[in-house]
């Protein structure tokens, strides 16, 4: 009788541990949603620091760019600017644990080219997007293959 109740309590531990993950797709989609809802990007902050499914640089990815996007919602530029370097800083710890994440570095080319200049943060465009044309003939998941060429067709 012990061993049924403590094995329903670890089941519901878990099962409830596996709920909230948050499937790579969801995480796409508030992405896109970030960069015009505050909202969006208090998801996708809270989506990453619950996030065990995916690989750290994924997660760090794409937590770097929701933060880069909450400074758009906030009206401090001090405070714009913390968030923007704190943001941009976990970004390229990103990529340079997973420099070949053709993923992350879409990510990053979305960001650079929607950057206001006077910060700055434009100097991987032009190999980012190389990078992406490359590489995307390669990519098996056709949502992420879809987004890019999206992109892509909309970017310079």
């Amino acid at each position: 009788m012990r061993f049924k109740i403590s094995f329903l309590f670890l089941f519901f531990i878990y099962s409830g541990v596996f709920a909230t993950q948050t499937s790579l797709e969801e995480m796409r989609a508030l992405y896109k949603q970030a960069a015009s809802s505050e909202d969006a990007c208090s998801k996708l902050i809270k989506c990453c620091n619950n996030q065990s499914t995916y690989t750290e640089a994924i997660i760090l990815g794409y937590k770097g760019c929701a933060t880069i996007m909450m400074a758009n919602h906030l009206i401090n530029p001090f405070s714009k600017w913390s968030k923007f370097s704190s943001g941009r800083e976990m970004l390229e710890q990103a990529i340079s644990k997973d420099s070949t994440n053709i993923e992350l570095r879409y990510l990053r080319f979305t960001i650079q080219t929607k950057a206001p200049s006077f910060l700055g943060y434009h100097n991987n465009i032009s190999s980012d997007k190389l990078f992406l044309l490359k590489e995307i003939n390669k990519l098996k998941d056709m949502q992420l293959n879809k987004l890019i060429v999206r992109f892509l067709a909309q970017s310079d």
